[in-house]
């Protein structure tokens, strides 16, 4: 979607340019906070400020889930809002994208679970009118399986 491009993908390292999400000739600064809400949920807020000057923003919540003592889902939803309209990478002001997902892992051991999750994607506002005038889908679904390693 149009709006990954604007922020990379959620990690300060991939903002530098390693990321194949950040347009070329586009860096941006990043400041965040992550902490623990009540009833143990994970978040993240971070803004970002472009090197044009576009100001961002990433709100993040998720929360593990135990079924057992080895089995856990993750739900997690996502938001990235954008301040002001970037018509070179087709973002515009206001809410952007909310993503939501779930992820079900099986922990093997404390460092090792595989894990398949699902998640739906969907633009908003004239984020999402851009996408249709350029042919491109406003809502994405995907499954991802992977293996979950903590060294």
């Amino acid at each position: 979607m149009r709006s990954r491009a604007a922020t990379g993908n959620g990690k300060l390292g991939q903002l530098t340019g390693s990321s194949p999400f950040v347009p070329v000739g586009r860096s941006y600064f990043a400041m965040g906070v992550q902490g623990v809400l009540p009833w143990f949920i994970d978040t993240e807020a971070t803004i970002f400020i472009s090197n044009k000057g576009q100001p961002s923003a990433r709100i993040k919540a998720e929360i593990d889930l135990p079924w057992t003592a080895s089995i856990y889902s993750r739900p997690s939803i996502e938001l990235n809002a954008y301040g002001s309209d970037d018509r070179q990478i087709g973002t515009y002001a206001g809410l952007g994208t909310v993503k939501l997902a779930l992820q079900t892992r099986y922990q093997v051991t404390r460092q090792l679970a595989p894990y398949v999750e699902i998640g739906w994607e969907k633009a908003f506002g004239q984020t999402a009118n851009a996408a249709r005038h350029d042919g491109e889908r406003t809502d994405n679904a995907y499954a991802v399986v992977g293996i979950r390693l903590l060294y």
